[in-house]
């Protein structure tokens, strides 16, 4: 069952989160770096249990099976680069829309892999977008690492989903990684 999500998720939500969390100082081992494009993993960021609690209700959305999280799905109402931002718009129609206000960002999105391939993404995203729209958004955003290592499962997902591509960042040191790069997506919303 897909829904917003409850304080009572918050740890759960943590559990699967770091379980995919990216380990920069693995990247040098090519087989990490092979299962790791192909399995998909999230960034590590500032987010901690405080700040999970208090955005729960408002920017998770979660699929619950069998009493537990499987995955979940958080939406930004904030742009998280700025009008300065060095980044190549591949859209620049887009980039105008990308500093609207109401303003969604996909910042997470993940699915225990044992349960993958059955829906569950998809079906939180939808669950967003309709929630997105209730809010007056007329395009969702997310950002997909390209490099150092790249986020294949992501941009499979969101090439399928509907996502068009609108800009690439220039690379930097980001996240403690060298040359790190992204792409952002952006889907209209219908």
């Amino acid at each position: 069952m897909t829904r917003p999500a409850k304080i009572e998720d918050a740890k759960e939500i943590i559990n699967l989160q770091q379980a995919l969390i990216l380990d920069v100082h693995a990247l040098s081992h090519h087989s990490y770096r092979v299962q790791i494009q192909q399995e998909g993993f999230l960034i590590k960021n500032h987010l901690l249990t405080e700040t999970i609690d208090q955005a729960l209700i408002q920017r998770y959305f979660v699929h619950e099976q069998d009493g537990h999280i499987v995955g979940y799905i958080r939406i930004d109402e904030t742009a998280e680069m700025t009008d300065d931002s060095d980044a190549y718009w591949l859209e620049p129609s887009i980039k105008k829309q990308y500093y609207v206000l109401p303003h969604a960002n996909i910042s997470r999105l993940a699915v225990r892999p044992d349960v993958r391939k059955h829906g569950i993404a998809k079906a939180m995203l939808e669950l967003a977008e309709k929630q997105a729209k209730k809010r007056g958004v007329k395009y969702l955003f997310s950002f997909v690492v390209l490099s150092p290592v790249t986020n294949t499962v992501s941009l499979l997902f969101h090439e399928r989903s509907g996502f068009e591509r609108a800009a690439i960042t220039f690379p930097r040191p980001l996240f403690g990684m060298q040359g790190y790069q992204s792409i952002l997506y952006y889907k209209e919303l219908k």
